[in-house]
């Protein structure tokens, strides 16, 4: 059985993976809301054409009515600690800048755990207009083909990364989903072995992604059931 480990130790490692792997093309430049939610409403910029709007976005996020019991909203500070990390494989960060680099949309994300010590899901939203989404869908997809693992730094250690497609059923128009395990090095953490399941769809112009992290490996039927629930979401805010 893994050691316990702080609850602050575990959040700052779910903060480490979260802020790297862009959620539904949902890269780090949220500003997060203190109400209590856990969600972050994008300062994104003019609404692209086609596009939902930011009000249609924040109904279409995940809330705490759908997960299992014990699940609670919460603010993992992500995008605070975004502007920091990297990976050094330069294909694995030029994709990663790809699929989180465009601005010509609106979005939005929210944040859950289960306890202090996780495990952590984060559920991003993003409306892009024209064919942005399927770009960036496209993007995510290359993500596995040519990125197949990479070190990243931050608070005060690092997590190497190994990169694999999943094998999931079909979501909204099209979809995909990537497995993340790691193991951590340096610092408090030192040792740990990490696992995130990261599911991305698109609905017409927009794209819904739910990324599930956990010290002792996600449950996949859990991650099914929230990226369904998160499609029927984002088809349900569309006017």
């Amino acid at each position: 059985m893994p050691r316990a480990l702080p609850p602050r130790t575990t959040a700052a490692l779910a903060v480490l993976v979260l802020a790297l792997v862009p959620t539904a093309g949902c890269g780090g430049d949220e500003s997060s809301s203190s109400g209590g939610s856990g969600s972050s409403p994008s300062a994104s910029p003019t609404r692209p054409p086609g596009a939902l709007s930011k009000a249609e976005l924040k109904k279409a996020l995940l809330t705490e009515q759908d997960f299992p019991s014990g699940w609670a909203a919460t603010d993992l500070g992500a995008s605070d600690k975004a502007g920091d990390l990297g990976a050094d494989n330069k294909q694995c960060q030029g994709l990663l800048d790809a699929v989180s680099g465009d601005k010509s949309r609106t979005e939005a994300t929210r944040d859950f755990e289960k306890s202090e010590s996780g495990p952590f899901v984060s559920n991003g939203v993003a409306s892009y207009g024209k064919s942005g989404a399927k770009k960036a869908l496209r993007d995510f997809k290359r993500l596995s083909s040519r990125c197949k693992g990479f070190t990243s730094k931050g608070g005060g250690g690092a997590v190497t990364f190994t990169v694999a497609p999943m094998t999931l059923p079909a979501f909204g128009d099209e979809s995909a989903g990537l497995r993340l395990t790691g193991r951590a090095k340096g610092g408090p953490a030192d040792g740990l072995a990490l696992s995130m399941q990261l599911l991305v769809a698109r609905v017409g112009p927009s794209t819904t992604g739910v990324a599930h992290m956990s010290v002792l490996g996600p449950d996949g039927k859990i991650t099914s059931k929230l990226m369904r629930r998160a499609v029927e979401r984002l088809r349900e805010s569309a006017p």
